[in-house]
């Protein structure tokens, strides 16, 4: 299998390096759920910080191959300058996604945004931006149907 970037079809696909890519293995990823099951903290429903610091120690107990290899990343980078992790289990509740943004959706479980803040804080301390979603952590950036091949934030209404 060959991993790609995310990169116009019109100026063609570039192969990632094998070392810029880690598969979770079947023993880690339900290693991983467990701790997701356990996770007690909404990121909705909490003080951010709080919500971090929840994360970091969750990580600390992820399987010793897949925490040094984010380590690794995060101390020595690589060639490509990304590390694509792929395998982690997904979240047992997947709603429909919205047709229009800034849709509150309920959900009883948060394992993206628990993943994602857990290998943010093994990489340095997170950040939001004013400009991008008012400032949220996690944007929920939904596809246009005319904009389906683009990866890109400009999707929302500017007021």
């Amino acid at each position: 299998m060959v991993a790609t970037t995310a990169v116009s079809k019109k100026n063609g696909v570039a192969p990632l390096d094998p070392g810029s890519i880690y598969y979770v293995t079947d023993c880690e990823r339900r290693n991983v759920a467990a701790l997701l099951e356990l996770f007690e903290y909404n990121p909705y429903d909490h003080d951010p910080e709080l919500f971090f610091v929840e994360a970091e120690l969750t990580f600390a107990g992820f399987p010793c191959p897949l925490r040094r290899r984010v380590l690794e990343f995060r101390d020595c980078g690589n060639r490509d300058g990304i590390l694509l992790i792929r395998g982690f289990p997904r979240d047992p509740v997947v709603p429909p996604t919205p047709v229009r943004p800034h849709v509150d959706v309920e959900r009883p479980t948060h394992y993206g945004e628990i993943l994602m803040a857990c290998i943010a804080r093994a990489l340095g301390q997170p950040a939001a931006y004013l400009q991008e979603d008012s400032g949220h952590l996690y944007q929920y950036i939904y596809p246009k149907e005319d904009q389906g091949y683009k990866q890109t934030s400009a999707v929302l209404p500017c007021f």
